[in-house]
């Protein structure tokens, strides 16, 4: 179901030759940023760390970008793919999906998001679109805080092993990195998981908060992974089995 999807979404004329989408789809090379005097794409230099630890998978190994919003700009992904690796983008907004059909045309593009269970959900598009969320409470944050509420949609969303189980290749040692940025959802996601069939080298995930942090922590520890490296609001967790 999820390739008929990606190959339907590809397809698609209205989504990735939209004329309301190029000044959106402008891809400037000077979007990255320095840190540490080396230029990053990343928010907090999350990809310096994955550049230097998952150097042997550039060739073979693919990821999951959960969450994956801008090809380039805040992307844990960008680098890794210009370096040659390709991999799952899962993003639930129409216009970005039709950005990564553009840029990144070696990776597989869902128009959907991940949950804690198969179904259908409320997605709340906000006008500063990395902070669309499936959740009501950082919405409502979010629109608190000055930010405005474009449109509610209700996406299709799969648990994370629905998603694995039908995209990623037989290989599984090749899967190199999962990314999670969902806005309130990263926990459920990784929850979501089969950790004991799918188990990528890094994960990078999201916590707001220092409650949100432990708990993932536990998690991730839990499902044998120990976290290498805290980037901003990022932790990097390594898994301890390879």
């Amino acid at each position: 179901m999820l390739r008929r999807m990606a190959r339907a979404i590809t397809r698609s004329s209205s989504l990735a030759a939209s004329a309301k989408l190029n000044a959106e789809m402008a891809l400037p090379t000077a979007m990255g940023q320095e840190w540490c005097g080396r230029r990053t794409w990343s928010q907090h230099g999350e990809d310096e760390v994955l550049m230097r630890e998952l150097s042997p998978w550039f060739k073979n190994g693919y990821y999951v970008d959960v969450g994956a919003n801008h090809p380039a700009r805040l992307s844990n992904t960008f680098r890794l793919y210009a370096n040659g690796m390709s991999g799952v983008l899962v993003e639930p907004t129409d216009r970005l999906c039709a950005m990564h059909l553009r840029y990144r045309p070696r990776d597989i593009v869902l128009n959907t998001a991940i949950g804690p269970r198969d179904g259908l959900a409320k997605f709340y598009e906000l006008a500063s679109h990395q902070f669309s969320t499936f959740s009501k409470e950082d919405a409502d944050m979010r629109i608190a805080g000055g930010i405005p509420l474009t449109r509610i949609a209700y996406k299709p969303i799969f648990t994370l092993r629905t998603i694995l189980s039908e995209c990623i290749p037989e290989n599984r040692e090749q899967f190199a990195l999962l990314s999670v940025d969902a806005e309130g959802w990263d926990e459920e996601i990784l929850k979501s998981n089969d950790w004991d069939r799918f188990r990528p080298v890094l994960t990078v995930v999201e916590a707001n908060t220092s409650d949100v942090d432990q708990r993932i922590e536990s998690l991730m520890g839990s499902a044998g992974y120990a976290r290498i490296a805290t980037c901003g609001v990022n932790g990097i967790f390594k898994d301890t089995r390879r």
